[in-house]
């Protein structure tokens, strides 16, 4: 700006040199006021009042904006919780199926053990009565060659 200043005529330069010193004067005499006013309102009580109402106002809103941020995340939870609960109460149903087609198996478990201990049951029956015939046989064999051994020797 003082390279653009240099270029002005000298009649031109004064004139904008005297109106920029009378607006930094005016400026200062703005700025001067402004404070006094400013101090003076401080000391009023009404502005005081006026400004603590303000104050509460902006701490009222920003109180509400937080409430309101709270009740959206409590609805929000709320949402959660009720989605939570319709999957566990699936997955009740889902566990209360599968305990039911397990006590189904359970008792075919037990029906097919005692199935199997009587065919063992049977298995062995019928083994002791193939050897007891087995046995028999035999004896009845050398009862038989004993007869006819016994026979021809007298």
């Amino acid at each position: 700006m003082n390279s653009d200043a240099k270029k002005l005529n000298p009649s031109t330069r004064e004139y904008y040199d005297d109106e920029l010193s009378n607006l930094r004067s005016q400026y200062s005499k703005f700025v001067s006021e402004l404070r006094k006013k400013q101090t003076l309102a401080a000391k009023d009580p009404y502005f005081r009042q006026g400004s603590q109402i303000e104050k509460n106002n902006e701490k009222a809103q920003s109180i509400t904006e937080n409430l309101d941020e709270a009740i959206r995340l409590g609805n929000d939870s709320i949402t959660t919780a009720n989605a939570t609960m319709t999957t566990l109460l699936e997955d009740r149903k889902h566990i209360d199926h599968i305990n039911e087609n397990l006590d189904i198996i359970h008792a075919e478990a037990i029906t097919g053990t005692e199935r199997a201990k009587r065919m063992v049951r049977r298995a062995c029956f019928n083994n002791c009565l193939i050897w007891s015939i087995v046995v028999f046989l035999v004896a009845l064999l050398g009862f038989s060659l004993y007869w006819k051994l016994r026979k021809t020797q007298k």
